[in-house]
């Protein structure tokens, strides 16, 4: 129970982390914010890929950013954070 609420602590963390933006006139998010509408996007197109798990597409999409709690965004045109980000992530 300690390590789950420990985790539930660090998820918290996720409200910090500041998404880059590539288009203009984009909305500036949060990763919290992110894997929220992530995960209501695919609560909402499920039904259209019945082959597919929603229970596992709803976990991919609420956990596939918890790692940039460590490593943090990295923008996917920014070369050189590219270079770094295995490292980091």
């Amino acid at each position: 129970m300690q390590n789950s609420l420990l985790f539930i602590e660090l998820l918290d963390q996720m409200k910090y982390i500041h998404r880059s933006v590539i288009l203009q006139n984009s909305n500036h998010e949060n990763n919290a914010e992110h894997s929220y509408h992530l995960a209501m996007m695919v609560l909402i197109l499920a039904p259209k890929f019945p082959k597919l798990s929603l229970e596992k597409c709803l976990i991919f999409a609420l956990v596939h950013d918890i790692v940039e709690i460590y490593a943090w965004d990295t923008i996917a045109l920014d070369i050189e954070a590219e270079k770094t980000k295995h490292e980091r992530e």
